[in-house]
């Protein structure tokens, strides 16, 4: 079976050379990513989302339609937001919904990026970085496009930006030794 959307490498057609100049350049069209991209909208700066491929939300609009969320009032600001849109979208009730269909996931975010102006490009995968000191000042793409900021954000479950700029990184879980931490991977919790 062939789909051209059932592919993982899927890049952007350009019969053109792209440059983009903005302040922050999000890597990643995941949850992450997209709330980084509104927050900085918000704070007056000019964003643009880079998004490998196709979709948007990453596993909160594909399939993941459980939330994990313990005490609902530790949970503030956007993915607040996100939540209580979703019980508006699901019953019409300002209350935060945990459970859900990842199309209104998907509808949710997509109202979410279009309210903060936010420009998604999709099928570009990240190839080199220019690097100035220790800070990324330019990303261009397999298809031959160019993305200068100020800031980069790699929002990408992969971390292909982060690695493409030569960012160490640690497979696995560290030592206990490396950082003194000897409760890592164990949640204590007071069971009485």
């Amino acid at each position: 079976m062939s789909h051209p959307l059932l592919r993982y490498y899927l890049p952007a057609a350009s019969d053109e050379a792209l440059t983009w100049d903005v302040d922050v350049a999000v890597y990643g069209a995941t949850m992450a990513g997209i709330m980084a991209a509104i927050e900085a909208a918000q704070d007056g700066l000019r964003v643009l989302i880079l998004n490998p491929g196709r979709h948007v939300g990453g596993m909160t609009t594909s399939g993941l339609g459980w939330t994990d969320f313990g005490n609902p009032s530790v949970v503030g600001g956007l993915a607040k937001e996100f939540y209580t849109r979703l019980g508006r979208h699901r019953h019409a009730r300002e209350e935060m919904l945990w459970t859900f269909e990842p199309s209104a996931a998907a509808a949710v975010v997509r109202d979410m990026i279009s309210e903060a102006g936010l420009r998604v490009e999709n099928g570009y995968y990240v190839d080199q970085v220019r690097k100035s000191g220790g800070e990324i000042t330019e990303m261009r793409s397999t298809s031959g496009a160019t993305v200068r900021a100020r800031w980069f954000i790699d929002a990408s479950y992969e971390g292909d930006l982060m690695a493409r700029a030569g960012v160490s990184y640690v497979t696995g879980r560290e030592n206990n030794e490396e950082f003194g931490e000897v409760f890592n991977g164990f949640q204590l919790r007071d069971l009485n």
